[in-house]
């Protein structure tokens, strides 16, 4: 317990944290302070190269076009217990630190990630990306309900509101969402829902690129962002639980672009792979609050 309690798992193993904490600079602050005068990681000029799963077989997001679900593996391949994440690349957000918190506790997480393509019942309409959209969730809800290795499955929750008119209050979980976790559930699926990060509503990478690291007009209220959590109403449900990690991305008040010197973001709402891993800790101990986690 001792050598635990001073040297933290933290998941992170290319970043120095004594110098760039990242997100444990919010959750754990006495432990992981910000040092000053430290140059951000990675740079805002490098950041929008910066994504997750780069080269990793069968990891990377499936194009828009593509119908055909890609098995991307995560976590301990071997593991006993396998769990789905399906999703878009919001979803892909959080692959990095699902990958480290999987590994240690034996999971074997199956990813499935499209472009632009969350898991959805929704009719998206009739371009080719949006039909393809639709054809994609088909093969992989096939996949979640016929598959007798899947204990459960794990995808991103909510949507930001911004530019949404029925949402007025921060993000909120889209309908098509909603119908596919009823469904699941009532196949006897069980659903872990992750509260998607906030999305700014400009580009966070180059903001701070053209206006400093410190710029206080890179920053945007909590609330305006998020608001209430939206997953709150469905724990009531047997078989789902929601991941709230915002308060990995955002202090009180402010949700900002770099945290703990580290910029977490590529544009406007997606993670570089540099600060995902910092949320490894806090996702691990989110995962724990599942009470029925097989």
């Amino acid at each position: 317990l001792a050598h635990g309690a001073l040297n933290p798992w933290t998941g992170v193993t290319d970043l120095d944290l004594a110098t760039h904490p990242g997100a444990l600079a919010l959750t754990d602050p006495e432990r992981w302070p910000t040092p000053e005068g430290v140059a951000v990681l990675p740079s805002p000029e490098m950041a929008h190269q910066d994504w997750p799963l780069i080269n990793r077989v069968g990891c990377e997001s499936a194009d828009p076009l593509q119908d055909e679900p890609a098995l991307c593996v995560l976590g301990d391949p071997g593991g006993e217990t396998t769990v789905a994440f399906v999703g878009s690349s919001h979803a892909m957000n959080f692959a990095l630190p699902v990958d480290l918190a999987a590994e240690r506790s034996g999971i074997r997480v199956e990813g499935y990630f499209k472009q632009a393509c969350p898991l959805t019942a929704e009719h998206l309409g009739g371009s080719p990306q949006q039909i393809s959209c639709e054809r994609w969730n088909e093969r992989v809800m096939e996949i979640l309900l016929t598959s007798v290795d899947i204990n459960a499955v794990l995808t991103v929750g909510t949507r930001s509101g911004l530019g949404v008119e029925s949402a007025t209050d921060g993000d909120y979980i889209p309908e098509g969402y909603a119908n596919v976790w009823r469904f699941l559930m009532d196949s006897g699926v069980p659903v872990i829902a992750i509260r998607d990060n906030p999305t700014f509503p400009f580009d966070a990478r180059a903001c701070v690129e053209t206006k400093g690291v410190a710029s206080a007009s890179c920053t945007v209220d909590r609330e305006e962002l998020l608001g209430a959590n939206p997953l709150l109403e469905w724990e009531g449900e047997e078989l789902f639980h929601g991941l709230d990690l915002t308060s990995s991305f955002c202090d009180s008040t402010l949700c900002t672009p770099v945290i703990g010197n580290v910029l977490a973001y590529v544009d406007a709402g997606h993670l570089t792979a540099t600060f995902a891993p910092t949320l490894t800790a806090s996702l691990a101990g989110e995962r724990e609050t599942v009470s029925w986690w097989p």
